[in-house]
């Protein structure tokens, strides 16, 4: 009986630990698949923000981190999550998969029939190369159906570009950081082909056919000219490298400096 019990056990503690989900669309490259749905680091919340509660309920918890990011005392997820996690340590980035006609990114927890853990709340960002394409300040609560569905506009990549996604969980005081890296290619990227329509729309070539020998000078073609006008506004609308987010502050930057590093459990 005692030797049951400990087997069962150990069924769920690895079942807690490796059932938080994994990148399926795009579909990442993972070096070993039995630790693709593990946190890759643990930071502890009481030393990011001495004498603040961080052993709440998980929506205490992220509500709380939340009012920090809105106050600019807390980075962009990718700015926090690099200073403890260098490069991508659990993909492969060495092959490539195309996004051409994709619109969405998918997180999946097969074990357990979820997307997002809903006890795992915390921001999540995902990043197009140095560019970010998404971020949420609680991805658990808001996305919720299986696997987790997030529009994405991948035409901000051309050709071959490097997705990130960050995510961090609060359901204790050691926040769980996870990370995903995949190597995409786009052949079918808006910006190309916004770079080649002005040269079918070129103004110069349009005024021939109207003279000013022929006709007043108050009547030459000037219906044309915001032809370039549209291209730049089209052009101004794919998304920018940093939405509208709290930015970390010096303060902030020297104190995360100081910041005790909480080793992986597995190390």
């Amino acid at each position: 009986m005692l030797i049951l019990l400990i087997y069962i056990a150990i069924c769920n503690l690895i079942t807690n630990v490796d059932a938080h989900g994994f990148m399926s669309v795009p579909k990442a490259i993972y070096t070993d698949p039995s630790t693709k749905t593990s946190y890759i680091y643990r930071v502890d919340g009481n030393i990011i923000f001495p004498g603040l509660k961080w052993n709440d309920s998980p929506r205490v918890n992220s509500d709380l981190l939340t009012t920090k990011i809105n106050d600019g005392s807390f980075p962009e997820l990718k700015t926090f999550t690099d200073k403890y996690i260098m490069g991508c340590p659990i993909n492969d980035l060495s092959k490539s998969v195309s996004v051409d006609g994709l619109t969405t990114f998918e997180w999946r927890n097969d074990e357990e029939k979820k997307g997002f853990v809903e006890s795992h709340e915390g921001p999540c960002e995902i990043w197009i190369d140095n560019k970010k394409v998404f971020s949420d300040t609680n991805c658990a609560k808001n996305y919720i159906s299986y696997p987790a569905v997030i529009d994405i506009d991948y035409s901000i990549c051309s050709g071959t570009c490097q997705l990130d996604f960050y995510w961090m969980a609060m359901q204790e005081a050691l926040w769980q950081i996870y990370k995903g890296c995949v190597t995409i290619t786009n052949s079918q990227s808006s910006n190309t082909n916004l770079t080649s329509r002005p040269s079918t729309n070129s103004p110069t070539n349009q005024p021939t056919t109207n003279s000013p020998t022929n006709q007043p000078t108050t009547n030459q073609p000037t219906t044309n000219s915001p032809s370039p006008k549209l291209i730049c506004i089209e052009a101004t609308s794919t998304p920018t490298s940093s939405p509208t987010t709290c930015k970390p502050t010096n303060h902030h930057l020297r104190q995360l400096t100081s910041v005790k590093k909480i080793r992986h459990p597995c190390n």
